[in-house]
């Protein structure tokens, strides 16, 4: 999946698939990947629209979501 740049202190990318509702999201420091499930395209958009797209993720998506790492 492809995944673009984002301003925020923890994520370094985010990716967003409309088909699959599946949003991808790799972390600045780690490195690591994350697939999170059944997002919508509408909750996609709060996030890459949000003031901090940082504590967005933290309070809206993550542990709200089923996610997995992507290897």
């Amino acid at each position: 999946m492809y995944r673009i740049p984002v301003s925020s202190k923890i994520l370094k990318t985010i990716g967003y698939d409309s088909a699959r509702l599946i949003l991808e999201v790799k972390f600045r420091i780690t490195g690591k990947v994350y697939a999170f499930y059944d997002i919508t395209k509408e909750e996609f958009s709060r996030l890459v629209n949000a003031r901090s797209i940082g504590n967005y993720f933290n309070s809206k998506i993550k542990n709200r979501f089923q996610f997995m790492e992507v290897k």
